[in-house]
């Protein structure tokens, strides 16, 4: 299990029907906190990889709709 996992206490309820959870410790990693510039520039790198995904396909979906196209014109003859 996770360090993090170990860091947190079930208290169960004597009926069982309610858990809580305690945090026993500060987990270790320590993030920066975020910033408008920091969300700007992940949404700019997620959106830079969206945009390779879609050209990709694109380009796929172009090579078969081509190829298809080159068939049913073969056919056709």
């Amino acid at each position: 299990m996770d360090e993090e996992v170990h860091a947190f206490i079930i208290d169960k309820s004597p009926d069982e029907t309610s858990s809580r959870f305690a945090q026993t410790s500060e987990p270790e990693k320590k993030e920066k906190a975020a910033t408008p510039d920091s969300n700007r520039a992940i949404f700019d790198a997620d959106v830079k990889n969206a945009a390779a995904v879609v050209a990709e396909e694109h380009s796929s979906e172009n090579t078969r709709t081509t190829t298809h196209a080159a068939a049913m014109a073969s056919q056709y003859k």
